[in-house]
């Protein structure tokens, strides 16, 4: 169903949102998004400091979202966890934590 904004386009929704939703109302194949924290058990560039670093998402074609909740914010996307780790776990002084 397309909307009329003034000459400007509107999003398009497609289906019937009053049709009988899945059983755990997602489509085959998807699961829930995961959220989790980083947390820094040591920081070794003295720039995140330690405890809860930043803030993530798991989605269920396994890209990961990261904000860095900081004085100067920023959000980064990984393709997997292992990436994330891979980048910010510091040999283990970072752990990803599941809530």
């Amino acid at each position: 169903m397309a909307r009329n904004l003034g000459g400007r386009a509107a999003l398009h929704v497609a289906g019937n949102p009053r049709r009988e939703p899945h059983r755990n109302g997602l489509p085959p194949g998807r699961s829930r998004v995961a959220t989790f924290h980083l947390l820094r058990l040591e920081d070794e560039s003295g720039v995140s400091g330690t405890g809860w670093v930043a803030e993530g998402a798991v989605f269920s074609n396994g890209w990961v979202v990261l904000i860095w909740p900081t004085g100067t914010p920023s959000l980064n996307f990984y393709e997997s966890l292992e990436a994330v780790e891979a980048v910010h776990g510091h040999g283990g002084l970072t752990r990803i934590v599941f809530d």
